[in-house]
């Protein structure tokens, strides 16, 4: 390499290493008397001797495993229990960030013969987390859909019901959730969602066998969904294959 100054060195690398780098070459030998000592060269004028280099190790990286929070969650909205309707929701989450809220409202009874919220009904909610790597806590934001069959009444009112054609609508949300408890299982869930709904109403006049007193169809805009929930998550890790994990190792 110290030869006039490299110039050798490069010639060497450019006509001769670099169209040899994938020459394949068979070298057969025999010897009759393995005993055969061959002398040395003895050594050129002018040419100095370098001690062969030792090839650097070639550094070995471990990437260390990453994982992402996942969860399923069973929950029931305080709000609705208030209301005496019975609802149950289950929550799932998948991606990064995202996860799948459906409750279930059922609600078959008279509070009295004044008093009914007759619901049978589901919201689905697709929800993004901010957290995206640990979904369930913190902030989120909801897009959700409302199916319902309803047959209402409270005291100094009428009835409502809808005749055979259930309500319908669309909304966003926001809400925030808290986990506490040892293992963070348990936690505690706000959303608040507006949208659009629309339906068709029968009112009643609030007595037993009341007349029906007219018929509408209705178009609404405002609150569609309150939430707060007491929850229970079964959490879990996902394993993430990041690009440099994924990518095959290259050889010249």
């Amino acid at each position: 390499m110290a030869i006039d100054n490299g110039i050798t060195w490069e010639y060497l690398i450019d006509k001769a290493f670099r169209p040899a780098r994938n020459a394949r070459m068979v070298i057969v030998c025999t010897a009759e008397d393995s005993t055969v000592v061959i002398p040395p060269l003895p050594p050129i004028a002018g040419i100095k001797e370098y001690p062969l280099a030792r090839p650097l190790p070639i550094p070995v990286m471990t990437v260390a495993p990453a994982y992402r929070g996942q969860f399923v969650a069973v929950k029931t909205n305080l709000a609705a229990l208030g209301l005496l309707v019975a609802n149950l929701g289950v929550e799932f989450s998948f991606g990064r960030g995202f996860s799948l809220d459906l409750p279930f409202y059922y609600s078959p009874y008279d509070i009295n013969s004044k008093f009914r919220v007759r619901i049978l009904g589901t919201q689905p909610e697709l929800r993004y987390w901010l957290r995206r790597d640990w979904p369930g806590d913190g902030h989120f934001f909801g897009l959700n859909g409302t199916v319902a069959g309803f047959n209402v009444s409270f005291p100094g009112t009428d009835r409502f019901q809808d005749p055979e054609r259930a309500l319908w609508g669309v909304g966003l949300s926001y809400g925030y959730a808290l986990s506490f408890g040892t293992h963070r299982h348990w936690g505690v869930e706000f959303n608040l969602g507006t949208g659009y709904m629309n339906y068709h109403l029968d009112t009643f006049d609030n007595a037993y066998n009341g007349k029906l007193m007219h018929t509408e169809k209705k178009d609404y805009w405002g609150i569609t969904r309150i939430g707060l929930s007491l929850t229970y998550k079964f959490r879990y890790r996902k394993q993430i294959t990041s690009k440099s994990q994924q990518r095959r190792p290259e050889h010249d």
